[in-house]
């Protein structure tokens, strides 16, 4: 690793969490749908998390672009489903974080 390379890594670890949140910004969410089976290794459990899974859906939005359906399983352990996504976003709106964060690990030092 070169003595450049070394000195820009802790520039570039402190802007990581901008470059992600700049990534994620055009990216939108169409569409959710979750479809699972799930149970915890006592049945007890299983009831108090689908207590508490249950309130937590009220809290979402009613709309059409998600669809949320997760059923008890009261015989053991298990996870098993599907879970489908519809995402949008414009290629384009990626550069310029990009380029924000290479001028920011590789550009001039202050």
């Amino acid at each position: 690793m070169s003595r450049k390379t070394r000195a820009s890594l802790p520039r570039a670890i402190a802007g990581a969490p901008r470059l992600v949140t700049g990534l994620l910004r055009p990216i939108h969410l169409e569409r959710l749908a979750v479809d699972a089976d799930i149970g915890l290794a006592d049945p007890a459990d299983t009831g108090q998390f689908f207590g508490w899974f249950a309130a937590a859906t009220y809290v979402l939005p009613s709309t059409s672009a998600l669809s949320i359906d997760v059923r008890p399983d009261f015989s053991g352990p298990r996870a098993s489903g599907e879970v489908g996504a519809e995402l949008s976003f414009v290629p384009v709106a990626f550069i310029p974080p990009g380029v924000r964060f290479a001028w920011r690990v590789f550009g001039p030092r202050a």
